[in-house]
């Protein structure tokens, strides 16, 4: 399964890191492959219905929630990232790229890996759960609590607007989010309801959801795959 092989890649290393901010950062020493991971805990991310939407933010549907629940709360943020270092006119970059972003749940650790699926999908088409959601040209995902979303992607939606009412015009005004890790996610928030929303990069096209269960049957961990291409454990 692809995320047995992320799951290693969260356990490589535990200290925090500071991110670049596009992924083509100048090398400071000599390439060198690297693995990593890293928390957004300013606060977390707030889920006060326990319900959750893992969706595109741009998205102009309602939002695909899935069928897995969470206990209110708030909850840590992490990141598994590579990087394969390389030379391009004499300068050296990082060449980062996300593995996958989970939401930690709990510390207990995983007994299975269960698709993702929404609570609109066919129960008995396993593919259609798999296939998770459509990330379009954005390739950004975004996990949120469900009763929020609409309130939670409203700035996304604004940005949007306002771009495609002057085409060709510079950039408008920021779109009333955080950026965290040198702009390597975006932060929703609203005091209102007490919700968060975190952006982040996938995969271009379909992005799969993969929920880690304890042996009890509760939630312990979300994952989403980032841009880096996964492979099956052998």
């Amino acid at each position: 399964m692809p995320v047995l092989l992320i799951q290693l890649r969260f356990a490589i290393r535990s200290e925090s890191v500071t991110r670049g901010g596009t992924g083509r950062r100048q090398a400071e020493n000599q390439p060198r492959a690297a693995t990593g991971r890293e928390r957004i805990e300013r606060p977390g991310v707030r889920a006060p219905s326990g319900r959750l939407i893992v969706d595109s933010p741009w998205s102009e549907d309602h939002g695909r929630e899935i069928v897995a629940r969470i206990p209110p709360g708030t909850y840590r943020v992490e990141t598994a990232w590579t990087e394969a270092p390389y030379e391009h006119g004499g300068a050296y970059f990082d060449g980062r790229k996300g593995a996958a972003t989970r939401l930690r749940v709990s510390a207990d650790p995983v007994d299975v890996w269960e698709a993702g699926a929404g609570v609109t999908d066919d129960i008995g088409d396993a593919d259609i759960a798999a296939a998770g959601f459509h990330s379009d040209n954005d390739a950004t995902g975004a996990i949120a609590d469900a009763e929020a979303w609409a309130v939670l992607t409203a700035p996304f939606h604004r940005f949007r607007r306002a771009q495609e009412s002057t085409p060709g015009a510079a950039p408008g005004p920021d779109r009333d989010t955080e950026d965290l890790c040198g702009g390597w996610f975006e932060k929703s928030s609203n005091e209102g309801l007490k919700a968060d929303l975190i952006a982040f990069d996938v995969a271009e096209g379909r992005a799969p959801i993969w929920i880690g269960r304890t042996r009890t049957g509760t939630v312990a961990s979300i994952i989403v795959p980032g841009q880096m291409a996964t492979s099956p454990l052998a």
